[in-house]
């Protein structure tokens, strides 16, 4: 699942009808010597990729996606912002390990599929996904 299926989603729980999205993907170029345990990148060149989606209803920018994977990022992190009320601005520091979270989100998943009548489901028709024991 890509960043337009991801806010196609946003905008349907929230019950709003998206005009356009835009999707860009840009190189991060290291402007420092960077290395890790498997490969050294010289300073110019290509050390990673920087992700952009924008969903727009009515003209205005509602949603807005941005992912950053670079080598040797300063403080990373996963982040989330939603404006309203209250304001809310979730920081997971170091981020979230993505094959650990794909795991959780499946296992997780199980019960709620198990209620879930036959046919082609989105996590719109999950409902909340939880640990339960």
């Amino acid at each position: 699942m890509g960043f337009e299926e991801s806010i196609r989603m946003i905008a349907q729980a929230f019950g709003w009808k998206i005009d356009r999205i835009e999707e860009t993907i840009s190189p991060v170029i290291a402007g420092t010597p960077v290395e890790s345990q498997y490969m050294k990148v010289k300073n110019g060149h290509v050390k990673g990729m920087q992700q952009v989606g924008r969903g727009f209803v009515n003209g205005k920018e509602l949603i807005t996606l941005e992912m950053v994977m670079a080598l040797g990022q300063e403080n990373p992190r996963d982040a989330v912002e939603i404006e309203g009320l209250p304001n809310l601005h979730l920081i997971f520091k170091g981020g979230i390990h993505r094959g650990i979270a794909t795991a959780a989100a499946v296992v997780n998943s199980i019960a709620g599929i198990l209620k879930l009548s036959p046919g082609l489901k989105t996590m719109l028709d999950m409902g909340l996904v939880y640990f339960s024991r």
